[in-house]
């Protein structure tokens, strides 16, 4: 065979096979390791391990095996991109506490049935990480967004989706005497105040007698569990209404919950929630 022709036969083979070992080159990585502190002692565990504390944290919110396996591959995205960037600190990659990163439990003190689905949602699911392109993500979850998830300024690959079912169960509601709540509430009661909303309902931010008060602070300060609320003038009172449960990013676990038990597989829940991110085996047993 002629030199020429073993050249272009080699180059051939080269561009076709390149691309697929680039591509699958992901998952001949070994378990990653993340430095971990809880309640001050710091210690570190594989992302498997960091992945089931969390889901002990959290996981008791998810009632069907799809809704489980979507957030265990949340929570191992998570980890993941925390121990390449960190977070917060300094001296270790992520703390256990949820006011600060994200948080994590003792998995020893679940419900051991439940604690059996954690484990099996992990093992079904070992290995599999969310992307953006190909960049390590914060994905970030939430135990329900109400109409919707919000859009999140520091990972702009979390974007708002909204619910096609509207969770009617974690509703808060307040009703007070509107000279009262002028008394509780003066800033926010204000002529000078005024709330700007994004999609499905969640407060983005306020305007508070001239000054930018970002969308949590104003929840803090009516102790709302959620950005989403809206306050309503009813003859001599105030209404505050308040649709869902914490932070409204990422992975809704209500709607996870939900649309698992109307037959979604764990990938369809995570596409519906991360539209713009790609799921791969990072690495395997």
């Amino acid at each position: 065979m002629k030199s020429w022709l073993l050249y272009f036969l080699a180059i051939l083979i080269a561009v076709i096979t390149l691309p697929l070992i680039a591509k699958n080159s992901i998952a001949a990585q070994k378990e990653p390791m993340i430095t971990v502190c809880i309640n001050g002692q710091t210690s570190e565990m594989s992302i498997e391990e960091y992945s089931l504390r969390a889901m002990a944290a959290v996981g008791m919110h998810c009632g069907e095996n799809d809704s489980l396996c979507a957030l265990a591959i949340a929570a191992r995205s998570c980890g993941y991109y925390f121990s390449l960037y960190g977070g917060k600190h300094d001296s270790f990659d992520v703390c256990g506490s949820g006011d600060c990163c994200i948080a994590l439990a003792d998995p020893t003190e679940c419900d051991g049935d439940k604690l059996a689905l954690y484990i099996a949602a992990l093992e079904k699911t070992y290995g599999e990480i969310l992307f953006y392109e190909n960049d390590a993500v914060c994905t970030l979850f939430t135990l329900c967004a109400g109409s919707g998830t919000a859009d999140c300024e520091s990972f702009p690959y979390l974007i708002s989706v909204g619910e096609d079912i509207i969770c009617d169960t974690h509703v808060t509601e307040k009703q007070i005497d509107k000279s009262a709540f002028s008394e509780e509430f003066p800033n926010l009661a204000s002529e000078n105040t005024c709330f700007v909303y994004g999609d499905h309902g969640s407060c983005e931010f306020g305007v508070v007698n001239g000054k930018l008060v970002d969308s949590e602070k104003i929840a803090e300060m009516l102790s709302l569990p959620c950005t989403e609320f809206s306050l309503t003038s009813v003859e001599n009172d105030i209404v505050i209404t308040a649709q869902g449960v914490g932070h409204d990013h990422g992975l809704s676990l209500c709607g996870a919950s939900e649309k698992a038990s109307r037959g979604y597989t764990y990938e369809k829940i995570l596409e519906f929630y991360f539209p713009l991110l790609k799921l791969r085996k990072l690495y395997t047993s």
